[in-house]
């Protein structure tokens, strides 16, 4: 057996018992991007700011980026990807994971779109970045996981190429 092929069969457990730690899907688009659908449960500020204080503690980067930067933040997501490849789509996930369980029951409510412009008082085009890279985190650490780590060579040059793109695409 192949070191390749041992790393594929490692790499696809992993994402199977992370992505059975997820919290559950989401059933509609309202959902999936944070809308005030999901927001009517209550988000405790200390409990989202210690969550994703614990993440980019887990993924290595700046304790600042958050929701009040999210290019930042997704720029430092990519730039994960792109010196790590899969192994920092793991440790990503891995992260991710551990956020989702940390919220909780809160889960819902603190990724929505209306707890960023209501309560931590952004201003509605910021605000919808953050909850929009929490679904797609979501989806890409649950089930599009396998499909990514199979189809890396595909997908994965596009991944680590995007940080270009995503800063040209700033809204300032």
């Amino acid at each position: 057996v192949s070191v390749g092929i041992m790393k594929t069969a490692f790499l696809i457990c992993a994402a199977i018992s992370m992505a059975q730690a997820l919290p559950p899907p989401v059933d509609t688009p309202e959902e999936a991007l944070g809308a005030p659908v999901a927001a009517a449960g209550v988000c405790p500020s200390a409990l989202l700011y210690k969550c994703q204080a614990d993440f980019n503690t887990a993924i290595g980067i700046n304790g600042h980026l958050d929701w009040h930067v999210p290019y930042d933040f997704t720029y430092a997501l990519q730039n994960i990807y792109q010196q790590q490849q899969q192994a920092g789509i793991i440790q990503v996930c891995s992260a991710y994971t551990a956020f989702a369980q940390c919220l909780g029951s809160s889960y819902a409510a603190c990724t929505s779109l209306i707890i960023f412009i209501n309560q931590e008082h952004l201003d509605p085009v910021t605000a919808r970045f953050y909850p929009a890279e929490m679904a797609q985190l979501h989806f890409q650490c649950g089930g599009g996981l396998e499909t990514l780590l199979s189809n890396w060579n595909c997908i994965g040059p596009g991944e680590v190429t995007n940080n270009a793109t995503v800063i040209g695409c700033q809204i300032v």
